[in-house]
């Protein structure tokens, strides 16, 4: 089964990023005020939830790696796939 603390890291290093960055980025999705009220849901399984939940954070995530990109690694090769 998957949590949506996987989910995203899973999405994260399958777009390129090192798993180091990936965690760094998951820190700053946790954090997000935006994702405030799913707090305590970060470990619970995606399935568990409709697929639009899982949709959602991941383009909140990929909004939030593609500023940490832009401010630590602007050349990525991976940059693209976050646009």
């Amino acid at each position: 089964m998957t949590t949506f603390k996987t989910f995203i890291m899973n999405r994260l290093t399958d777009h390129g990023m090192w798993p180091k960055d990936a965690e760094t980025i998951f820190e700053r999705v946790k954090d997000h005020e935006i994702n405030q009220s799913i707090t305590q849901r970060w470990n619970d399984q995606v399935d568990e939830y409709p697929k639009v939940m899982s949709e959602t954070l991941w383009m909140g995530a990929k909004s939030i790696a593609l500023e940490w990109i832009d401010e630590n690694q602007p050349e990525a090769f991976y940059r693209p796939l976050f646009e």
